[in-house]
């Protein structure tokens, strides 16, 4: 909650002072890396989020025990991000959006093995999406700094994605 606190006031304050792509006459849109930056963060809080609940809601120790290595790791990458978004002057605001604040909610309501097969749905779909997200960006980025560490960051992805893939078949089978 402090580091969430920290973030917002930070980014706020970039927002404050001009340093947002907008508030510097950019559009996102047009500005590939600050695009990238934006779904790259809150692709990684929406999976650190989701873990933070599963790890207190799961019965399956195997998706206990990954969605505690998702708020770790995960949880590690976003604090390189938002370095990375301050260092390019890119305000970046964490939360949920409008349709995983839904998705999470849902989640909250489910227990025993409908939660951790809901969530491991969830993260195996959030995980397609980042690596979609990486692999373009890791081709077609313009940052070659922020080209590096998606190229650096992709196996990661690709393998959490196995891993979210072999832990909900294991949840079909039983």
């Amino acid at each position: 909650m402090v580091t969430r606190a920290l973030t917002l006031a930070a980014l706020t304050l970039g927002i404050a002072l001009g340093t947002s792509p907008a508030t510097r006459g950019e559009d996102v849109k047009t500005n590939p890396d600050a695009d990238f930056l934006i779904k790259a963060v809150s692709c990684g809080h929406n999976e650190v989020e989701f873990s933070r609940l599963a790890e207190k809601n799961v019965v399956n120790p195997a998706v206990k025990e990954f969605a505690s290595q998702m708020v770790k790791e995960h949880g590690e990458a976003n604090k390189n991000l938002l370095e990375r978004a301050r260092g390019m002057k890119v305000a970046v605001v964490t939360g949920l959006d409008k349709d995983r604040r839904t998705a999470y909610a849902n989640l909250r309501k489910l227990r025993g093995d409908d939660f951790d097969r809901e969530y491991m749905r969830i993260m195996v779909e959030d995980h397609e999406k980042a690596v979609k997200l990486f692999e373009e960006y890791s081709k077609s980025g313009t940052n070659a700094e922020l080209k590096e560490f998606a190229s650096r960051t992709l196996p990661t992805l690709k393998h959490h994605l196995e891993d979210a893939k072999k832990v909900q078949a294991k949840l079909k089978g039983s």
